[in-house]
């Protein structure tokens, strides 16, 4: 990982990780408090575990700017709003489902 080239684009700006809550997202996000961005906007449908982690971040990693937003990304209106209102310069998308052989038998 080129943290040198990641520290050079993430500090000081704003960034935005959907799945904030999940596995993947919740470990970008501590990932990410490393390189000092500005502000790390939280987002996910899943109240506790978005508490959760931003109750770690804000305690183990001392990082205080960040914003939770709680919804469904494919709510388009909201998405807008969360652009239009941070305006992230990067965005970590990491909401998804994981399990693809359940999901491929289910795509309703």
């Amino acid at each position: 990982m080129d943290k040198d080239g990641i520290r050079k684009n993430i500090l000081n700006k704003t960034v935005l990780v959907t799945g904030a809550a999940g596995s993947i997202g919740s470990e970008i996000v501590r990932q990410l408090t490393a390189f000092m961005p500005k502000k790390i906007v939280l987002f996910d449908i899943a109240e506790t575990p978005l508490y959760d982690i931003e109750l770690e971040i804000k305690e183990a990693y001392k990082f205080m700017d960040v914003e939770i937003i709680i919804g469904d990304i494919k709510n388009k209106a909201l998405v807008e709003k969360v652009f239009n209102e941070f305006k992230p310069e990067y965005v970590y998308h990491a909401a998804a489902y994981k399990h693809v052989p359940m999901m491929e038998n289910n795509p309703a």
